[in-house]
């Protein structure tokens, strides 16, 4: 039984004190707990904390302690979470640069970020110096670092940044949310005593550390003596996370739930995880039977928070339930307001909407994010003044109804933002990218219900004249721009898009899309093959795959992406890059790429051992080593 220790929140008097005064107290407290564990590679909050003295006098060494943007590249492990205390230390703010995100999105977000160095590690230097050019960067797995590794103990004011995370943007570029040492503090500590965490919590790290949402889940388990747990479902799978979760005795888990129902599906009818206690789910609506599957697998005593959230506004209403609570809609609630915040419902010019009508939800804070990162118009566009107050307004998008019992009902967006597993997708910059081909004159990207709960993308384009539209060179154009979750499901091609009586596009008229594959049924050959169309019938819920079958048109999506590839890891032992499917999406390519990439990975020795000992075989032993093979 673990005993109730719970958080000490008078540690932080007030939410001026700063992030990395609370940390370093933290790590007063427990130098020798773990604060970081990736696979078999764990850090102490005390090695952890020399180590990111050590870059951020580095960095106030070489650029001073003014604050600026500091971009952040890097693999698993410890690294990206070190360097990002040592920016905060030194003063500056960070940007978070994914890896595996296409060259193109990582250039365009550098580039808006202007960042003041680059740091790296030793895995991503190349890539670093590719994307740098002449600017700055540094491994901090091969730097000279200072030996100092005392805290700096730099001033740092409450509205100072914290950093600056790109999503996507209606103009065709990464739109940068700015977040402050404030609203970050308010929105980790103003919730913590009503989920009842505590400072040995296990804290599983699922989102991408360039999510909004990851923030509050990195601070949370790092500002209160936890342990961060870092688990990529594209790396390492979502076939696996069940048995992680419980490995790794893992007490407070967040995902958005399309992710929650993927585990959900994964586990036997008495699958339970005894030590979790705090379930998270944010960023798409939450369902009834979420919270049936929450009763069924979790332990009595643990809770699940759902809520209405965003990264210009952190967790603006929360709804906590547990196994005694009863949900009658096949909606769920985003539940009360996060205390210090304000919501109206107003109309189109900003006014206040009736008693018992819908509007456009308005969130009124002091801890809010400050706006967008260089963009003006657009802060001033999501943001209002009150007069006289140190409070704003920031205009959310999303619709809303008070109901009855005074929560929050939400009723979808007002806008062509969309969010994709939790990710915020605009679909125009979707559309932006499609229209860079010389084939497509027109398109529509839209968002649709592929499953209960699930949305998928699906893009309409209209060719230019006497141009044919290929979708597999649309897929193809698209990924080298774009993040996975951006990637369409459905490519349709038009003559012509419906128009509204103003011209504008009429999404309600555009033909549902063909999800499933028009390819005609070839049946896989090669015991490889077979293999691999078992695997994609069993994860895309299908009883046969042909040959030609695309694995998108075929309603794949990213997520399925990664655990096709985890299959082919973990029940095949192929050692295959996260791209793969993308890469080669149609099930005879995708054959061929993991023959290919197994032949790559062979060194010139091991090849010509290889074909020698093929050469000294005779036909009868060839014939049944195939035989074997079937």
């Amino acid at each position: 039984m673990i005993p109730e220790t719970r958080i000490d929140l008078e540690a932080v008097p007030d939410l001026e004190a700063g992030i990395a005064p609370r940390f370093e107290q933290v790590v007063a407290h427990f130098p020798d707990r773990i604060a970081v564990k990736v696979d078999d590679h764990a850090i102490s909050y005390a090695e952890f904390n020399a180590k990111a003295n050590q870059i951020a006098r580095l960095l106030v060494n070489r650029f001073g302690p003014d604050p600026a943007p500091v971009a952040l590249l890097f693999g698993a492990g410890p690294g990206f979470y070190v360097a990002m205390m040592a920016v905060l230390k030194a003063g500056k703010y960070y940007v978070p640069l994914d890896p595996k995100h296409p060259a193109a999105r990582s250039a365009a977000i550098f580039n808006a970020a202007d960042p003041q160095v680059t740091l790296t590690d030793r895995q991503h230097a190349a890539m670093a110096a590719q994307l740098v050019g002449d600017g700055s960067w540094i491994d901090v797995d091969r730097v000279t670092l200072p030996t100092s590794a005392e805290n700096l103990c730099l001033p740092v004011p409450p509205d100072a940044y914290v950093n600056v995370m790109f999503t996507s943007g209606s103009t065709g570029r990464p739109k940068g949310v700015i977040q402050a040492q404030r609203n970050t503090l308010h929105a980790l500590f103003i919730t913590a005593p009503v989920l009842r965490h505590r400072s040995d919590d296990r804290f599983a790290q699922l989102l991408s550390p360039s999510f909004g949402a990851s923030v509050i889940n990195t601070f949370g388990a790092l500002l209160l003596g936890g342990k961060l747990l870092p688990y990529s479902v594209k790396r390492q799978g979502i076939d696996g996370l069940a048995d992680w979760l419980r490995r790794e005795r893992i007490t407070t888990y967040h995902s958005v739930p399309t992710v929650f129902r993927h585990l959900i599906f994964t586990l036997g009818p008495n699958d339970m995880f005894p030590d979790m206690r705090i379930l998270k789910l944010g960023g798409e609506p939450v369902y009834r039977h979420d919270i049936d599957n929450f009763k069924r697998h979790f332990p009595r005593g643990a809770v699940l928070r759902s809520g209405l959230g965003s990264t210009e506004t952190y967790l603006a209403t929360y709804k906590i339930l547990d196994h005694d609570s009863v949900v009658d809609a096949p909606l769920v609630s985003l539940g009360i307001i996060t205390p210090d915040m304000h919501i109206d419902l107003v109309d189109a010019d900003g006014n206040p909407v009736p008693e018992g009508t819908s509007g456009e939800i308005a969130v009124r804070s002091r801890y809010l994010s400050p706006g967008y990162w260089r963009d003006p118009e657009a802060t001033a566009a999501s943001y209002r003044i009150v007069p006289g107050s140190d409070e704003r307004i920031y205009l959310t998008g999303d619709l809303g109804q008070w109901l009855p019992n005074g929560e929050l009902m939400h009723l979808g967006r007002a806008d062509g933002q969309v969010k994709i597993r939790g990710n915020r997708v605009e679909t125009a910059e979707v559309e932006v990218a499609l229209l860079e081909l010389e084939s497509v004159r027109e398109t529509a990207v839209v968002a649709l219900e592929r499953e209960p709960g699930e949305l998928a993308l699906a893009a309409y384009n209209v060719p230019q004249s006497g141009k044919v539209i290929d979708s597999a060179e649309l897929r193809a154009h698209l990924i080298s721009k774009l993040p996975p979750y951006m990637i369409p499901s459905a490519f349709m091609t038009l003559d012509a898009l419906p128009l509204l009586p103003f011209g504008k596009v009429n999404h309600k008229a555009l033909p549902q899309p063909q999800w499933e594959a028009s390819a005609p049924f070839v049946a896989p050959e090669t015991p490889l093959q077979q293999q691999i169309a078992a695997i994609w019938a069993d994860i895309l819920n299908l009883e046969q795959v042909g040959l030609n079958d695309d694995f998108f048109a075929l309603g794949g999506d990213s997520l399925r992406a990664g655990q096709v590839i985890s299959r082919l890891r973990v029940d095949l032992g192929l050692n295959v890059s996260e791209t793969a499917l993308f890469e080669a999406p149609q099930l005879g390519q995708l054959a061929d790429f993991v023959v290919q990439a197994q032949l790559d990975q062979l060194s010139a020795d091991e090849l010509d051992d290889l074909l020698n000992d093929i050469a000294g075989l005779s036909d009868d032993d060839i014939a049944q080593l195939l035989a074997a093979d079937e």
